[in-house]
């Protein structure tokens, strides 16, 4: 997958139809599927285990993932 960034995460949640919350105090954005939070996402380089849990929390598979960015 390469280098992943939070802003990657964001588009590809947005096509999914999730609703982005941008950061307040923290450094981590949050996906919204109505009032459930889904996951955070932070704002710069994903390392691969984080990346693999939040695409595992939006409920698709890594090509998938990879066909959306």
């Amino acid at each position: 997958m390469g280098d992943v960034r939070g802003k990657d995460v964001l588009r590809v949640a947005k096509k999914l139809g999730y609703s982005v919350r941008p950061p307040k105090k923290r450094k981590h954005y949050v996906i919204l599927d109505g009032p459930r939070i889904v996951t955070t996402v932070p704002k710069g380089r994903i390392k691969k285990g984080t990346l693999d849990s939040i695409i595992k929390d939006l409920g698709i598979t890594k090509q998938e993932f990879n066909r959306l960015l």
